[in-house]
């Protein structure tokens, strides 16, 4: 029995010996879930983008009492180095909202899944009394073979859109998009209108548990695509009206001290709906709010409550600006708009998403008066840029009524700067200017000086020029003062300018000089603003010599005339004073890819001809 136990023994010695150790554990495999979205992700020389979608999809589902359920859900794969740490925005949503996040995981080749809701989720308030919360999603650095997998539940805690749905998605992103998914699904029989956006498949209709779904795809959208999704259930634009109406008419209300200051600042004015707006412009600061954010929230703030902080959004200034007309005796309305950046209005599809902003509406002989009570400091003729020419729905005591804002004149926007300077013969540089304005350029020098004060405008000038500025000697309009015309001076003081040298090269861009605001011309391939809107600028310098001094190489006039616009500068001497004129008028601001190229010739011109120098020697 020995000799057996041994060989056996030695059997087993000699097995073990030989037999190889045990390998690596293979490789975690992603759920499978996630793997079929994962076998999608394009490799790295397919795409120049850090990352891309390979899923995004929001499901909306609207039930008859006016409440909304929202289903986000992404799948976002990095394909190159270089990707930090990154947001996923949800959006933003007001008390009426719970934000869930049902999954949160990161897939890790070699590391497998780490569970992220416990950190994800992040958010801050927004508003003029943090009553709108900024949703999104966190994660941190992934490298290349990652992907961040997430679904987050939006849900309404009371009924947000009880006169329809409507819902505006863009379905682009910072990266690419390889499917984008849309569905909102009604009650039964519930007609659901969209804009007229092409898609690769037409949308799909199907009946579930009764109720209607409609499903919209997209597939390989570019970075930055700027395709948006709108769909509404709203019948029309008078059920959108009543939508606002309900909530704005319990609003307009006022105290005492609210009515006081009606009556102050309406004594002796022939014009109260001026008086009032300058109030208002003058008075509420004003910080953007839920419906500039998108958020669904609609209803604004009592009057006396905006009137007692001095603070509000669009629609809290525009009710209180409506309380206060009404209680001088003018009939007004708010009128909801859609800003020019956020894109054309969709007249087909009534629906209160597609609205940014409230402005004031006042009857008048031929159509009507608007007000933008949150243009600070901006004068009531010319509404703020973003607005002109945008279409507004007017909500009057029982109907909706379209209108159109005006689009003011480049004359309306209008700067002048004119310069008094004297040049003594040992190069000592002194003077005075004075600058007036309208439109937007009244509004910005008004805001300026009532935000900083005359002090900080005179570090800025000083700054700007390399000349120095008097401080105490600047001066304007008191920045509230609405009704007066705006004018800002100020002084240089003798300081030394070119002491020691035979000549002076000058320009007049050295003394002070327009310049366009936008002067780069932004991205090539596509329309380009020259400015924000249509204006006009003048500058007359006047500069007097010593008799020791005289001038050569005074520069010839020069002007270019343009669709855009136009302009002249000129030099011309008249005994010992040199004259400095330049005018610049641009009618069009927004310009078409073909123009580009003519638009920067246009200006480069300018520049140089604005810059040519002329020369100061002294008598022999």
């Amino acid at each position: 029995m020995r000799p057996f136990l041994l060989w056996l023994l030695g059997t087993w010695l000699i097995a073990s010996a030989h037999a190889q150790p045990p390998g690596p554990p293979p490789p975690p495999a992603p759920p499978a879930d996630l793997a079929v979205h994962l076998a999608l992700a394009p490799q790295p020389d397919a795409t120049r983008s850090p990352a891309v979608w390979l899923r995004r999809e929001r499901h909306v589902r609207w039930e008859a009492d006016g409440t909304v359920t929202r289903r986000l859900v992404g799948t976002l794969a990095i394909v190159h180095a270089g990707r930090g740490e990154g947001r996923v925005e949800l959006g933003y949503f007001g008390p009426d909202q719970s934000v869930e996040v049902r999954e949160a995981r990161i897939w890790r080749p070699g590391v497998g899944l780490t569970d992220l809701r416990p950190v994800t989720l992040q958010h801050a308030q927004v508003g003029p009394f943090d009553e709108v919360d900024h949703y999104w999603l966190a994660y941190p650095t992934l490298e290349p073979g990652a992907a961040l997998d997430f679904e987050v539940h939006l849900n309404d805690v009371r009924p947000s859109q009880p006169e329809g749905l409507s819902d505006l998605w863009p379905l682009g992103q910072p990266e690419p998009v390889l499917r984008a998914t849309y569905t909102a699904t009604l009650p039964a029989a519930t007609p659901l209108a969209s804009d007229p956006v092409q898609f690769a498949e037409p949308v799909r209709v199907r009946t579930v548990e009764g109720a209607t779904e409609h499903t919209w795809s997209a597939h390989n959208l570019p970075a930055a695509d700027p395709t948006t999704l709108l769909v509404s259930s709203v019948p029309d634009w008078q059920a959108v009206g009543a939508r606002y109406r309900q909530a704005a008419d319990l609003q307009y209300r006022w105290h005492g001290a609210l009515e006081r200051a009606v009556q102050r600042e309406t004594e002796g004015q022939a014009d109260p709906a001026q008086a009032l707006y300058n109030y208002v412009v003058t008075q509420i600061d004003y910080k953007a709010g839920a419906l500039e954010a998108g958020a669904p929230s609609t209803v604004p703030r009592p009057a006396t409550e905006t009137f007692d902080l001095r603070l509000g959004d669009c629609k809290d200034s525009a009710t209180l600006l409506i309380t206060m007309l009404r209680a001088a005796g003018v009939d007004a309305w708010p009128a909801l708009v859609r800003t020019l950046p956020a894109g054309p209005l969709v007249e087909t599809v009534p629906a209160m998403v597609q609205f940014n902003h409230v402005v004031v509406a006042v009857a008048a002989e031929r159509g009507w008066r608007w007000f933008d009570p949150t243009w600070r400091f901006g004068p009531a003729s010319y509404p703020p840029p973003d607005i002109h020419g945008a279409q507004a729905l007017v909500i009057t005591d029982d109907t909706v009524q379209w209108g159109v804002l005006p689009i003011p004149p480049a004359a309306a926007n209008h700067r002048r700067r004119s310069g008094e300077f004297t040049l003594s013969a040992d190069g000592q540089l002194s003077g005075s200017v004075e600058v007036t304005a309208t439109g937007g350029y009244e509004q910005a020098l008004r805001r300026a000086i009532a935000a900083g004060g005359l002090g900080r405008v005179g570090a800025a000038l000083t700054q700007q020029l390399g000349l120095n500025v008097a401080p105490e000697s600047v001066e304007s309009t008191p920045p509230a003062a609405m009704d007066q015309p705006f004018a800002l001076r100020y002084q240089l003081p003798p300081q030394p300018y070119a002491r020691g040298q035979r000549w002076l090269a000058l320009r007049g861009a050295v003394l002070e000089r327009a310049s366009l605001p936008a002067a780069l011309l932004g991205d090539l391939g596509g329309p380009v603003r020259l400015e924000i809107a249509p204006q006009t600028t003048e500058d007359h310098l006047t500069l007097q010599l010593p008799e020791a001094l005289t001038v050569r190489e005074l520069p010839a006039a020069a002007g270019r005339r343009a669709a855009w616009g136009e302009w002249q500068v000129t030099y011309q001497q008249t005994g010992q004073a040199i004259e400095y004129r330049r005018t610049v008028a641009l009618n069009q601001p927004l310009l078409a890819e073909t123009q580009v190229p003519e638009a920067l010739h246009w200006y480069r011109e300018l520049v140089a001809a604005d810059h040519d120098t002329f020369v100061i020697l002294e008598r022999r």
